[in-house]
């Protein structure tokens, strides 16, 4: 069994609750409000924006691997995309991605990527990676899936689950079982775990405000 399998097994029911989230489902049965995701949005925007210097950090510590380098190189591009997606899409929901706030879970959430791919191994950081990825992979799928979503969210819905999201997943996962070490094994489990836990507290933003208490 790999690395990553091995990390999934032991945390089964709490991926389970993150990629079968409330949130996803609403979404997926057509029934969130607006204004819950248009907050999800507002933040995964912010999120994203984010992300590409997290990924950029990966970069700059991707050593012999081509292959990987080249991922995350064009990952950049894609992300860069996706902050493009929701800039078309933020009108039309209702959000306002420019000037909404940071909440706090998508600060902590940063906060701690930016941590691992600085101060832990690259292997974690990888495999972190890979996680919050497959997250969104599996998650999405699972709104396709159930049948009913609205329309207006295709393009969000093919983002994340086209067959060239999927491959790039595939390969991160790969890669991050290749790297992944017996020593590395308390970190990357601490790592995914926290994953999952600022994953469901993001996905919880599409059900409830997230704000500073001052």
């Amino acid at each position: 069994m790999s690395t990553t399998a091995s990390l999934l097994g032991r945390n089964s029911l709490a991926w389970t609750a993150i990629v079968r989230h409330d949130f996803l489902r609403e979404v997926g049965e057509g029934r969130n409000d607006g204004t819950g995701f248009a907050r999800w949005l507002e933040q995964d925007y912010l999120f994203v924006s984010g992300l590409i210097g997290f990924v950029g950090r990966l970069v700059s510590r991707c050593d012999s691997d081509r292959e990987l380098l080249r991922a995350l190189a064009g990952a950049v591009d894609v992300l860069c995309g996706e902050l493009e997606l929701f800039e078309e899409q933020a009108h039309q929901h209702g959000a306002n991605v420019h000037s909404a706030p940071l909440s706090p879970v998508c600060f902590n959430y940063l906060t701690y990527l930016n941590h691992l791919a600085s101060e832990q191994p690259f292997p974690v950081a990888l495999m972190a990676y890979w996680a919050l990825e497959q997250a969104y992979f599996d998650g999405w799928c699972h709104v396709r899936d159930c049948g009913n979503a609205s329309s207006e969210l295709s393009g969000f819905i093919v983002n994340w689950t086209c067959p060239e999201f999927g491959s790039y997943v595939g390969l991160l996962r790969s890669k991050a079982d290749g790297l992944l070490k017996p020593e590395h094994a308390d970190r990357a489990g601490e790592a995914l775990l926290q994953v999952i836990r600022y994953e469901h507290q993001f996905w919880d933003l599409g059900l409830r405000q997230d704000s500073w208490p001052v």
